[in-house]
């Protein structure tokens, strides 16, 4: 297929996909429809509007100005103007992404590493569907146009745009001085280009500070030591932490644990850059007080182009399997169910037992039962007894990165 007419096909897939969650979704009910975040982005596009304003906004989100001033410069409801920004948000993404990948790897893996954007739980064209009140899908649409930058050795433009991210999600500074650090230790001869890098995420951080509206007591640091201190004395958070970010790592994993030829990508930079991220994106998330999946997915479009390379070298079949496992672990043909209750209380139906974020343990342990057996059938021992009854053993190697 020809690269406009692939470039077509995507774009209508993407279309059509936004439609049908769209058509589909039902929005969450808790506090008339904001939700329990939401409720503060509210009152946050209220101040900007004009119609009031509070003395005081919750922390950490009254950092995050940037969709909520945006949706106050709209003609329209706010709920109205947030999902619209979202979801065009969402769209962007998606085709960043997109063009990102297809120069580097083949169209078979470029379709499974772009599943996971127009299909898993926290997909920024499926969830604001549910919860138009949320500000990950402008993040990650710059996250997404910072790999497309990277992607083709513009650092300081993609610096910027992790920068700019940090205005609706304030993971945006350490993404960016995450590229920087990457870009220095990677060529001694991008060392200036790292520096300035750095000089604008330092820029950002103050600029950030700010412009934030004024918000309780808030310490970032306490809050990382208690969540660490929690995870360490509590198995059971460990477990969940984990099982969370397998719920968008996991088919990737199993893709390198069935790697099928011995090349690697070490010395490509951007392969390395990629892994910069991934470390960050997995120490966020582990550090992160909930919303641990959602958390990690925000990260997914700048360390995806490392995990493309994952799925190069596998077979056919496994890639197929894998990404069919991430897919139906994320529920993708399914509305996203309304919350059993306002707050989580270890669900076992409803929302809060979709991931295992707040899931009740048993839940937790389904999960990680369920990747388990994942990985023996399409990876492990079981691999064998699966190639042998559908007599797949001409499978042949896949080419590498391009």
């Amino acid at each position: 297929m020809r690269p406009p007419l692939n470039t077509l096909v995507v774009f209508g897939l993407i279309l059509v996909t936004s439609a049908w969650y769209f058509c589909t979704q039902d929005q969450v009910y808790v506090a008339d429809g904001k939700g329990v975040d939401g409720v503060t982005y509210h009152k946050m596009y209220l101040h900007y509007k004009g119609v009031s304003s509070d003395a005081l906004y919750d922390a950490p989100f009254n950092k995050r100005i940037g969709l909520p001033w945006l949706a106050a410069q709209l003609p329209m409801d706010a709920t109205l103007a947030f999902l619209s920004i979202n979801l065009l948000s969402g769209f962007a993404a998606c085709l960043f992404l997109y063009f990102a990948l297809r120069s580097r790897v083949r169209s078979g893996v470029v379709v499974a590493c772009m599943l996971p954007m127009g299909f898993f739980i926290y997909s920024p064209i499926r969830f604001p569907n549910f919860y138009p009140f949320t500000v990950d899908p402008p993040a990650m649409m710059l996250c997404a146009l910072a790999a497309l930058l990277f992607s083709r050795k513009y650092f300081v433009v993609a610096g910027v745009a992790l920068v700019a991210s940090a205005f609706f999600r304030e993971p945006g500074i350490y993404f960016a001085l995450a590229l920087g650090l990457a870009v220095a230790f990677n060529d001694r001869r991008h060392r200036a280009t790292a520096a300035l890098i750095c000089i604008l995420a330092l820029a950002g951080a103050v600029a950030t500070t700010l412009l934030q509206l004024p918000g309780e007591q808030y310490s970032q640091f306490f809050t990382v030591v208690s969540n660490l201190k929690n995870k360490m004395l509590h198995p059971l958070g460990l477990l969940k932490s984990a099982v969370c970010i397998l719920m968008t790592l996991a088919p990737f994993l199993i893709c390198k644990a069935r790697t099928m030829c011995d090349e690697h990508d070490d010395n490509d930079e951007i392969y390395a850059i990629g892994r910069w991220f991934l470390l960050l994106c997995l120490a966020l998330a582990f550090l992160a007080t909930g919303d641990i999946t959602r958390i990690f997915f925000i990260g997914y479009p700048l360390f995806v182009l490392m995990l493309a390379g994952w799925v190069s070298r596998a077979d056919p079949l496994t890639i197929v399997l894998s990404s069919l496992a991430g897919l139906f672990a994320n529920r993708f043909c399914l509305t996203i169910p309304q919350p059993s209750g306002t707050w989580p209380k270890h669900d076992v139906s409803g929302l809060f037992a979709i991931t295992p974020d707040y899931a009740h343990p048993g839940v937790v342990t389904a999960f990680a039962a369920y990747w388990v057996a994942c990985w023996f059938v399409i990876a492990g021992p079981g691999r064998k007894t699966l190639d042998a009854l559908f007599s797949l053993g001409f499978w042949k190697k896949i080419p590498t990165f391009r």
